[in-house]
């Protein structure tokens, strides 16, 4: 057949096509793959292009390796930049990155736990097609043409078949042959000369190739449907608003102290706050208190377990329960121990290696764990809590009910008890089940 060529030419195209396609969205090679939409990592990928990162655990992640990862509070939206610097703080790790286009790196450091994968290698333009070809326009033209190139080469196949079928027949009859073919032998002698099974075969290729990905994805498209093929953003300018003063570590946000008699002397608790845009492990996090007096040794109040985790901009709470006084249960605290906390105590959250990550102290004590200054105020009377700041000009009205600093969370820390926190009238603990706050 004349045209076989063509055909063939047509099938290795759509069939590697397809094969491409299925290799980098099916997660069992390993591979995650993402549509660029911004330019922030030119000239080494462009708008359009596609992506491959490779997971898994034991990746090595070092300067210089371009890699995908989780940022925002979406853990759907995706980031993909290239690695400026490796740290460690607190035995946690953490990456510096930058967009290559950027002047500037990005405000937030990444940690390992939010990347997904290391850059294996870049497919130029092509997320054009796949981005297209993910709508509600472009899916039916995906599977449309080839089956349109299908029925239109057949058909000139089967016309091109009868039409020799018919002079064969009048040949007979001209030299006074006779030959008695049946309808059906008819049918199959001219299919078996048409049908070209492999191009055929490419129309469910390509559909599967296409409609399997979304079964396997944890991002959304714009028209709600899933894929392993994620549009996400390579930021245009790196850069993340920030605030002044703002922490960037994990803070003690509000403390309420043991007061008053019976069993009002053990409602107490002490609420966390993370004011990053990303969740942090508490695993390797414990809360310790110090009494009063000349010795520096601390008692643990609640060791965290790797299972607690504090969202971005999110709290996390802890509060005294026993048998007597079921207080954790009252106010919904995500753990709870026996402990509890004295008017002449101080308190800090520590790291592994019992690094200080925060520290308050409303004690006179000259050993106590603080950080600058005490906070002033008296000791907080029954239902009266020490709050953190959310911004430099914050204060008791403002951090109040109704005020306007209620809800931008309480991230303000400039290492200094005295000046960081306000005296709460009303206590308000809030968990990890609470609405995230941001200033």
């Amino acid at each position: 057949m004349k045209h076989r060529p063509i055909y063939i030419l047509f099938s290795m195209f759509f069939l590697a096509l397809a094969g491409g396609v299925t290799w980098v969205t099916l997660p069992f090679f390993g591979n995650k793959a993402y549509i660029i939409k911004s330019g922030s990592m030119q000239p080494a990928i462009f708008p359009g292009d596609v992506v491959v990162a490779q997971t898994g655990k034991d990746i090595p992640y070092q300067p210089h390796d371009i890699v995908t990862f989780t940022s925002e509070n979406n853990v759907r939206l995706f980031t993909t930049h290239r690695i400026e610097n490796k740290l460690v703080k607190n035995g946690i790790t953490f990456y510096q990155t930058k967009g290559d286009a950027n002047n500037q790196k990005d405000n937030q450091l990444v940690p390992e736990a939010n990347i997904v994968g290391k850059v294996k290698f870049t497919i130029p333009f092509v997320g054009h097609i796949l981005a297209f070809a993910r709508t509600k326009q472009g899916f039916p033209w995906f599977v449309l043409f080839p089956s349109f190139m299908v029925i239109l080469t057949e058909s000139r196949n089967i016309v091109s078949e009868l039409k020799k079928l018919k002079k064969k027949f009048i040949d007979f009859e001209m030299i006074g042959g006779f030959e008695q073919i049946s309808l059906n032998e008819t049918v199959q002698k001219v299919l078996s000369k048409t049908t070209n099974h492999s191009f055929q075969i490419l129309i469910p290729v390509l559909a599967v190739s296409v409609i399997l990905a979304p079964k396997y994805s944890h991002s959304f498209f714009s028209d709600g449907g899933k894929s392993n093929i994620n549009i996400f953003t390579a930021t245009s300018s790196g850069t993340v608003a920030t605030v002044s003063g703002i922490a960037n570590h994990i803070i003690i946000s509000e403390v309420q102290i043991a007061t008053g008699s019976g069993t009002g002397t053990t409602s107490d608790f002490i609420e966390l706050y993370n004011p990053n845009n990303f969740g942090i492990n508490l695993g390797p996090y414990k809360l310790v208190k110090r009494p009063s007096g000349t010795s520096s040794a601390n008692t643990t109040i609640k060791s965290f377990a790797t299972s607690n985790i504090i969202r971005p901009h999110g709290f996390f709470l802890w509060a005294h329960d026993s048998n007597d006084n079921h207080y954790a249960s009252a106010i919904s605290a995500d753990v709870s121990t026996g402990e509890d906390i004295a008017e002449d105590n101080s308190i800090a959250l520590l790291a592994t290696g019992s690094a200080t990550i925060d520290a308050l102290s409303w004690s006179f004590n000259p050993n106590a764990l603080q950080e600058g200054n005490r906070f002033p105020n008296a000791t907080p009377s029954a239902n009266q809590s020490i709050e953190r700041k959310a911004l430099a000009t914050s204060d008791a009205t403002s951090m109040a009910v109704g005020g306007t600093d209620q809800f931008k969370g309480n991230g303000y820390d400039t290492d200094n008890n005295a000046t960081d926190f306000i005296l709460r009238p009303t206590a308000l603990p809030q968990n990890s089940s609470s609405a995230t706050e941001s200033p």
